[in-house]
Order: structure tokens, then C-alpha cells, then sequence
């Protein structure tokens, strides 16, 4: 009884302090074991995605990439080469991207790509939400001058996507992490923007290969209309999870299938340096 009233009081007293300051809310539902006792308890002890080899997506993988920056919370190597790939499977391709960051993926893709859209927040929507001067300058600082680019400005979560009036043979979800506009993206896509053979890629289903991000997990599980689940997967070597109807082979995520391949990179630096803002 002692155990348990310890608890209870540890637990009201959490709960005061959340009343005090409700921004303490957000921490509680991004810790990753909330959102792994969320997935186990809806989906069964094995909610993780099935596992397909990077070179059974890439076969004999050779790639340029034109431009990789260092920043946080940008896309591996193997994240580009692999959306780049992707696109190579359509003639003509088209590519739309949920949340552009600096500009990385669709930079790349637009070599291959026919068609890019992108969509990211206003800057007023970015200064609501506090972005700071820096990160704002940041944001799509990289593809300029692509012809066949266009940029689409808006929050995720308010658009109707149903007046693009188009479909997508790739498309690459990396807006806001968090559960509801993971889920809220996914269900837009799927209902809005896909055909019969389109590819669907979310980024940071891992926070690094291997180590699960189980809110972005239960976003995907929760979006996905229940007839499109057997045809999800996670990627070794990368931070992605996907969603492809093709025959391909799949195993088991067992951590040690992620480090089984090796690349070699040669590196060049670019001429032009990213815009950024420097405090005076």
C-alpha cells in the first residue's frame, strides 16, 4: 500500500506540474517509451516493420550526390541516394515532399525527377511557431533555379491536398515529426495523391538506422488505410520507412541486419554556401 501510494503521489504531483506548465505536456508525449507502449498496446508485442536491404531496393548501388550538407536533422547519404532511386523507376517521374528543411532531397531528386513540388510553412507560420532567425533562413535555401521546382507554401495540417488534382509517383514525408501530423500527412497522401504504383517514403522512422522513433512508427500505423499495411517496410542504412507494392524480399528488423553494408563516399566541396543569418 505504501508502494502504491507512492506512486499515486509521485503522479499528482506530475500532474501539478504539467498544470503549472503545460509545455511539460510535450515532453511526456515525445518520450519514446510512451510512444512504444502506445504502438505495443494497439498493434501486438511486433508492430515494427518488415526489413528490406538497401541493395535489394538499389542493386549495385552507384551514386552522385550533388549536394549533402552537415546539419542536424537532414537526410543521410543513403536517405538521397535511395529517394533518387525511386524516382529512376518512373519515366518522367514526379515528386512531391512534405517539409523541404534546407532543400537536400528534392535538390538531389530534381536531377531525376521530371516534376518536384515541395511543401513547407509560410513565414508567418514559422515565426508563430518561433522558428528561429537562423533555421528560417535555412529552409530551402538549396534547390534554386530548378526550372521544373515548385514550391507550395502552407501548414500540412490545414491544407486540402484534394486541390493539387494531382498524383505522385514518389512522394517523401519529413514535415513535423509529431504523431498527429504524421498521421494527418499520411492519411492526405493516401487518400489524395497516390496511384497504383506509387511509393510512398517517410524520413525519420528512425532516429538513426536502427534505433526506432515510435511516435513517427505510430503515425504511419494509424494514417495508413488497413488494406496498404502489408506493403510497409523500413530500409537498413537509412533513416526510412516505405511503402511500395513490388515483390521484394523482407526479413525480420533485427538491429544487426542494419550494419551489414558498407559504402564508399568520395567527398567535394560545393562552390556556394548556404544563405545563413549571424547575429550581430
Amino acid at each position: 500500500m505504501i508502494n502504491v501510494m507512492g506512486k499515486f503521489s509521485k503522479t499528482l504531483r506530475a500532474l501539478l506540474e504539467i498544470s503549472r506548465n503545460p509545455s511539460l505536456l510535450n515532453l511526456v508525449l515525445s518520450d519514446n517509451r510512451y510512444w512504444s507502449n502506445y504502438v505495443h498496446q494497439k498493434f501486438g508485442p511486433n508492430p515494427d516493420l518488415p526489413l528490406i536491404q538497401l541493395n535489394d531496393l538499389i542493386p549495385e548501388l552507384t551514386d552522385d550526390l550533388e549536394v549533402i550538407t552537415s546539419f542536424d536533422g537532414g537526410c543521410l547519404p543513403t536517405d538521397l541516394s535511395l529517394l533518387k532511386a525511386l524516382c529512376r523507376k518512373f519515366p518522367e517521374s514526379r515528386y512531391f515532399e512534405i517539409g523541404t528543411w534546407r532543400g537536400e532531397s528534392v535538390a538531389n531528386v530534381s536531377n531525376i525527377a521530371a516534376e518536384c513540388l515541395t511543401l513547407d510553412l509560410t513565414e508567418e507560420e514559422m515565426i508563430r511557431k518561433k522558428f528561429s532567425d537562423s533555421h528560417r533562413t535555412r529552409i530551402g535555401a538549396l534547390p534554386e533555379g530548378i526550372a521544373h521546382l515548385t514550391h507550395l507554401k502552407g501548414d500540412s495540417m490545414k491544407i486540402d491536398f484534394a486541390v493539387l488534382n494531382q498524383q505522385f509517383d514518389v512522394i517523401f514525408i519529413d514535415g513535423d515529426h509529431r504523431y498527429h501530423y504524421v498521421k494527418n500527412d499520411t492519411k492526405n497522401v493516401f487518400r489524395h495523391l497516390v496511384h497504383d504504383r506509387s511509393i510512398v517514403v517517410w524520413h525519420d522512422y528512425f532516429y538513426s538506422p536502427g534505433l526506432l522513433r515510435f511516435e513517427v512508427l505510430a503515425g504511419i500505423l494509424d494514417g495508413v488505410p488497413e488494406q496498404y499495411k502489408q506493403y510497409l517496410y523500413c530500409v537498413s542504412s537509412s533513416k526510412c520507412a516505405i511503402f511500395i507494392r513490388e515483390p521484394i524480399l523482407s526479413r525480420e528488423p533485427h538491429p544487426a541486419a542494419m550494419y551489414e553494408e558498407t559504402f564508399r563516399v568520395t567527398l567535394k566541396y560545393n562552390k556556394a554556401p548556404i544563405p545563413h543569418t549571424v547575429k550581430q
